[in-house]
């Protein structure tokens, strides 16, 4: 920074009066560094220092003519000043310093120099002419006639213009309007960011890879030669490119469709907008929301960053990140690409092509009305067809397959397949030992090969059929007939008159209803009824189970049962045959009927009715018991500190 500095007059002094003669070095006696200078006349010191110039110890000596020389020694430290410059109403020139200076003309037609530092240079009224000098310089400017000087290299400077103004000046890099009135910026031929104010404007980049910001108000930019931006904050903004003006990108905070020769579109904010390409390649990336985003044509890249994101890339190749959330990606050709990454949601693909899922997407919905095929991953996928004849098929992962309307064919493969059934002619293949799977069914169906359940659906009368392996069989609503086939199968009905064949193997029956009923041929395994109303065993059918908590009753037939009750008070009869009665909890009546009957005992409140010359009968108890007449033997179980007591039969009793 350029000084000068003067020793005062009386720093030194003679006792005789004589003139004094002046010398400067440094404080060890060497030699001013060569920027500066000292005039022993004039006692000044004086030169441009370099930047980030360290403090100097100064000695300065003074002797008479014929007397030693004395010294005194201080310290020289370089600061810069920012100086506050104000001219008057008339003409004036206005100097800076080294500092970051303000000047300001007022009335006149004044020149104002800044010099080095970040001026701030304000010619007030008048036709005023403004040097920045070296610095990020900023020019105020109020009439279409004031002129700004900027050299080439002395910094990054900006106009702040109330008028419409054209960037004349070449070194000038950046605009922007003030006030609220609609005017006009146009930029050069650098690198300009041009900035509109409140009211309706009209920004021209001119060449330079310009940003261009309309503020509020429906604006115009117009991005020129180079890679532009575009900053939009109303739906009303509007864009003009001409082809082959640079790679260009406009960042939106509302609603935006690229305008022609546009390429790019980054959505800013927090809100859920929409952005839409135009027939170029666009990049169109959304922000945190959930965003809609469409390439329209053009091989496109899409990147939906956060939110639950739908992204149609449209026609071309296009390429699509849902990053985080779960996101919809709409595609139309089988060279689309879906990049989406583990962790990062459930995400689906509406496809009207022929598709297979990529990594760490889940669910695959096929659309329009075309012949297509869907192929899942290693996922647990939902595979839905569309209303064609579709082949869906699952690959590894607990898989739901749905073709829809059409003769579907649905392979589940690896895992625990759930397949949708809507039309008899749909097709499942499964093979062996490929996992546990089901078949959800609104028509009647037989099940296919290796898969093991059947549940029906809706509300229509229709009828299920297993296979060899152990089915579970589930009816719906109305009335429904389930055959199980061989295999140790579980036949529900659900609601309705349902009749339930177990076939081959230890059957299970759900009945839920007095008017259910049980075909069960003989020797075809040891089968059980869970009834959750009263209930006696059809013929060929072992056991009974009562469920829920509603007092029922359950009776035997003249095979060997097992008759168990619920939590409520019940009554279980076995009739004939060597029968386990066990009431379970709840005051239960327990009669056994003719046979070798065993009672299950574990409330003093259960009874139990056996006839004279009905078999040789046993009581379990794991309460304190005293045995019946007709009895013959009785067992104590459990933990419990308990007694038993005979009748007058002869008793085997056991603790």
């Amino acid at each position: 920074k350029t000084f000068s500095y003067m020793i005062p007059s009386g720093s030194f002094t003679d006792a005789d009066g004589d003139a004094l003669i002046y010398s400067a070095t440094l404080e060890d006696g060497s030699a001013l560094p060569a920027w500066l200078t000292f005039n022993a006349n004039t006692r000044t010191l004086s030169g441009t220092s370099p930047d980030n110039s360290t403090p100097l110890n100064i000695k300065i000596s003074a002797k008479d003519a014929t007397n030693p020389a004395v010294s005194d020694v201080f310290k020289l430290t370089f600061a810069v000043q920012n100086l506050t410059v104000n001219g008057t109403t008339g003409i004036d020139t206005l100097y800076g310093g080294s500092g970051n200076d303000t000047l300001t003309g007022q009335a006149g037609n004044d020149i104002l120099y800044g010099q080095s530092g970040n001026d701030n240079l304000d010619g007030g009224t008048g036709n005023d002419t403004l040097y920045g000098g070296k610095g990020d310089d900023t020019y105020t400017v109020d009439s279409t006639t004031d002129v700004v000087n900027e050299n080439a290299g002395e910094g990054i400077d900006t106009v702040k213009s109330s008028v419409t103004l054209t960037l004349t000046n070449a070194n000038v890099e950046n605009l922007t309007l003030t006030g609220t009135t609609a005017i006009n910026a146009t930029g050069n031929a650098l690198n300009n960011i041009l900035i509109g104010n409140s009211a309706v404007n009209t920004l021209t980049g001119g060449a330079g890879d310009d940003i261009l910001d309309g503020g509020a108000g429906n604006d115009v930019l117009v991005g020129g030669i180079g890679n532009d931006t575009y900053i939009v904050d109303s739906t009303s903004d509007s864009i003009t490119e001409a082809a082959n003006e640079g790679t260009d990108l406009v960042q939106s905070s509302v609603n935006h469709t690229l305008a022609n020769n546009v390429e790019n579109l980054t959505l800013t904010g927090t809100s859920i907008i929409t952005g839409t390409g135009n027939s170029l390649s666009n990049i169109i990336i959304g922000n945190s929301a959930n965003n809609t985003l469409s390439g329209a044509a053009g091989d496109d890249r899409l990147e939906g960053n956060a939110g639950d994101d739908t992204l149609d890339g449209g026609a071309g190749n296009d390429t699509l990140l849902g990053g985080l959330g779960n996101d919809s990606y709409i595609v139309d050709s089988s060279s689309d690409t879906i990049i989406e990454n583990a962790a990062e949601g459930t995400d689906s693909v509406q496809s009207s092509v022929t598709y297979t899922l990529s990594d760490n997407i889940e669910n695959l919905t096929l659309t329009g009305t075309g012949l297509i095929s869907g192929t899942g991953n290693s996922q647990n996928n939902v595979l839905t067809g569309n209303s064609a004849v579709n082949t869906l098929t699952g690959g590894a992962g607990d898989d739901s397959l749905n073709g829809g309307a059409g003769n579907d064919t649905l392979i589940g493969g690896i895992g625990n397949d759930t397949y949708v059934v809507d039309s008899i002619s749909d097709v499942i293949n499964e093979n062996a030992n490929e996992g546990i799977d089901t078949i959800q069914s609104s028509v009647t169906r037989t099940i296919d090969n290796n898969v093991e359940n059947l549940t029906l659906t809706g509300t229509t009368a229709i009828n299920g059929t297993g296979n060899a392996l152990n089915n579970i069989i589930i009816g719906n609503s109305a009335v429904n007939t389930l055959s199980g086939g061989a295999g140790d199968d579980t036949l529900n009905g659900g609601a309705g008159n349902d009749k339930l064949i177990g076939g081959l193997g230890n059957d299970i029956y759900v009945v839920d209803s007095t008017s259910d009923t049980v075909t069960e041929n003989a020797n075809e395994g040891t089968d059980t009824i869970q009834s959750s109303v009263t209930r006696t065993l059809e013929a060929n059918v072992e056991n009974l189970t009562l469920t829920g908590t509603t007092a029922i009753n359950g009776t035997g037939n003249t095979l060997n049962n097992i008759l168990i009750g619920n939590s409520a008070i019940n009554t279980l009869t076995g009739l004939a045959g060597d029968d386990y009665l066990d009431g379970g909890a709840g005051a239960d009546k327990l009669i056994g009927g003719a046979g070798n009957d065993t009672y299950v005992i574990d409330s003093t409140s259960d009874t139990i009715t056996e006839n004279a010359n009905e078999g040789m009968d046993s009581v379990q108890s794991s309460i304190i018991y005293t045995l019946g007449t007709n009895l013959e033997n009785l067992t104590l179980i459990g933990s419990g500190v308990i007694n038993g007591t005979g009748n007058t039969l002869a008793n085997t009793l056991k603790g």
